[in-house]
């Protein structure tokens, strides 16, 4: 009995998560998500262990380039040294968020 109520709980939130990721999007353009069930078919991108000097500023040139927008989960001491990338992040509207400091 108890098996049967998980396996259903665990169907109903599958259900509902898909029936949210396919309720996103506006007319092919980026935009942010805060509330899914506002929006049709969309994607939120997010990219995690940056900022990279060797990888950040190109995957912020192919945004631009497409008029997107991600979410940047930022490691705190990675962070030293490549502030004119994060804030690059935030002036071209992107959300930025912590990832831990040091990601042991």
């Amino acid at each position: 009995m108890i098996l049967k109520r998980r396996s259903a709980l665990l169907l109903l939130f599958l259900l509902t998560f898909l029936a949210l990721c396919f309720s996103c999007a506006k007319d092919g353009q980026a935009v942010a998500v805060s509330a899914p069930s506002q929006l049709r078919r969309c994607i939120a991108l997010t990219f995690d262990d940056g900022p990279s000097p060797q990888t950040t500023a190109t995957l912020l040139d192919g945004l631009k380039e497409r008029g997107a927008h991600a979410t940047f989960f930022l490691i705190g001491e990675q962070i030293a040294g490549n502030e004119d990338l994060v804030r690059r992040m935030k002036d071209e509207g992107h959300q930025v968020g912590g990832h831990s400091y040091t990601h042991i």
